[in-house]
């Protein structure tokens, strides 16, 4: 068996409901609500990350925030052409808190570059993630990492739930390798 994420409507998803956050703080429930709700992020990710079955993640329009490290944790991902993804959080002052840097990072480390270039590597994704850059396409968040060069891109976006079933169902019955568990060396 298999499974497939998405969303109808016009974004895959564009994070947290920062109004919500807002109103949290002010009535002073923040520390609680915001520890419970990042630590149930952190299972859900990795959970998605190592699942024994393969997950299929079909995002189209913007996957800001926590929608965008969603993707990053997914396995395999279907991305329409028009697909506007990044880690915004620190445009309004915040953190990505759902385990994006960790996966920005993975991805990096994980390559076989050299250690100079995995620090320069390094270096341009915290850039983009300070700066809350988000991608302008499919193609350009592969470029800035949001997406895997093994990830497909489609053109049309109404497709994109059809083509992650098949995926699904593809790496389901030719024998899935859930992602392994890697540890590291701190560079530097």
């Amino acid at each position: 068996s298999s499974m497939v994420i998405y969303a109808d409507g016009n974004n895959f998803s564009v994070g947290a409901n920062l109004y919500q956050m807002k109103q949290a703080y002010e009535e002073d429930r923040i520390d609680k609500e915001i520890s419970e709700a990042i630590e149930k992020l952190h299972y859900t990710f990795n959970r998605l990350k190592y699942s024994l079955k393969p997950i299929v993640t079909a995002v189209h329009g913007r996957a800001l925030g926590g929608g965008c490290e969603l993707v990053l944790y997914s396995p395999f991902v279907v991305a329409a052409s028009e697909t506007y993804i990044g880690l915004v959080e620190a445009g309004v002052g915040l953190l990505p808190s759902g385990g994006g840097l960790a996966e920005m990072a993975d991805r990096i480390l994980s390559t076989s570059h050299k250690t100079d270039d995995k620090q320069t590597s390094m270096s341009k994704v915290l850039m983009n993630i300070g700066f809350a850059k988000v991608s302008t396409n499919a193609y350009e968040a592969i470029r800035l990492g949001y997406l895997r060069e093994t990830d497909t891109v489609i053109f049309n976006k109404e497709k994109r739930v059809e083509i992650a079933l098949k995926r699904a169902q593809y790496e389901a019955e030719t024998n899935y390798i859930p992602t392994p568990k890697r540890q590291y060396i701190a560079l530097g």
